[in-house]
């Protein structure tokens, strides 16, 4: 029940690991599309534990009554394989092809899927690799470096359906692209790292942060009685005092790289990541940062095959279709019609 977001992670491992994260991915999936969700599953919805037996589907899968919220509810309901009318085996045989490195045309074609599909299933996978993924954590004393790092901000989309004009000229394949340095036109996005390979990446803003941009940003970055590491950048100094870290210390952008080496690493790896994809629409922009995350923290896992039974197996999907391709682009309120792509 895993698939797109790991073919990076899966490319890196040697054989013997490569096959047996496969098939503990697979045996997930296959869990999942039994439906077997143990004698007594909580309510997927509220979480609540006190349900009660509601017959069965018409496939013989069990069905549950939350005596919380009062819904029914299967074993698959919120899965990855929830309301799919792929079976289990489409979805494995995606996984696999994805863990080989295959585009999303190359299996749209092999599972008998159209682009629509296999691109909804990769994104659907996204939000599960989000939703499994720990907090970024940094303890009292704990040295944690944070910086923003730029990529382009793109709109990429079906904008010809949309009444929404664009907010500046298109941009075509091999034109001219965003202008250099800290510009409008592109997206600063929050990175924060630990020495213990905790990472925290947000995107924040189009263009240099400011005070306002760093606290919403790092409102899920937990820094408190940490010591805090930054450049120059002045949107930082009350955003940290504010979030109580114990000491800011900050370093001129210009200076010596040692003081900020480990974050500085990490923009570096996120770029390479990302130009694979040859350009990220900016909407979809924070599911890519989740599975850079999702990546980093499988190669700190020493049982990997173990960690994605446990992540994949209980995680949940939330966003819908319509949900999904609807999704407003980030800081452009002006474009506040909704289009596909």
């Amino acid at each position: 029940m895993s698939a797109m977001g790991w073919e990076s992670m899966f490319r890196a491992m040697r054989g013997d690991d490569r096959r047996a994260a496969l098939e503990a991915l697979l045996a997930v999936m296959e869990a999942d599309a039994s439906g077997d969700a143990g004698d007594r599953p909580c309510c997927p919805r509220c979480g609540c534990p006190h349900v009660v037996r509601r017959g069965r589907d018409a496939d013989g899968a069990q069905r549950w009554l939350c005596r919380g919220c009062g819904r029914t509810f299967r074993g698959t309901t919120g899965s990855v394989l929830a309301s799919s009318r792929l079976d289990g085996p489409t979805w494995a045989e995606y996984a696999a092809l994805m863990v080989s490195g295959a585009t999303l045309r190359d299996c749209a074609a092999a599972c008998g899927v159209s682009l629509r599909t296999s691109f909804s299933m990769r994104h659907r996978l996204l939000e599960v690799m989000e939703r499994s993924l720990p907090a970024f954590e940094a303890g009292p004393g704990c040295p944690v470096q944070v910086d923003e790092t730029l990529v382009p901000d793109s709109l990429s989309g079906n904008h010809s359906r949309g009444g929404a004009p664009m907010p500046r000229p298109a941009r075509r394949r091999g034109g001219d692209g965003a202008r250099g340095g800290v510009s409008r036109d592109k997206v600063s996005v929050v990175v924060a790292a630990n020495p213990r390979g905790g990472v925290f990446l947000q995107e924040a803003c189009r263009g240099k942060l400011g005070v306002g941009d760093a606290r919403r940003a790092m409102a899920g970055c937990a820094v408190e009685g940490a010591v805090v590491s930054t450049d120059r950048q002045k949107g930082y100094v009350r955003a940290l005092r504010e979030m109580g870290a114990a000491a800011h210390l900050r370093f001129a952008s210009g200076g010596s790289p040692a003081p900020l080496n480990l974050v500085n690493s990490v923009h570096s790896a996120l770029k390479a990541f990302l130009s694979r994809f040859r350009g990220v629409s900016t909407r979809r922009l924070h599911g890519y940062l989740m599975w850079f995350k999702w990546q980093r923290e499988a190669r700190r896992l020493g049982d990997l095959p173990g960690a994605i039974r446990e992540h994949m197996g209980t995680a949940r999907y939330r966003l819908s279709w319509r949900e999904r391709v609807g999704a407003p682009y980030p800081f452009h309120p002006e474009m506040g019609v909704q289009m596909e792509g």
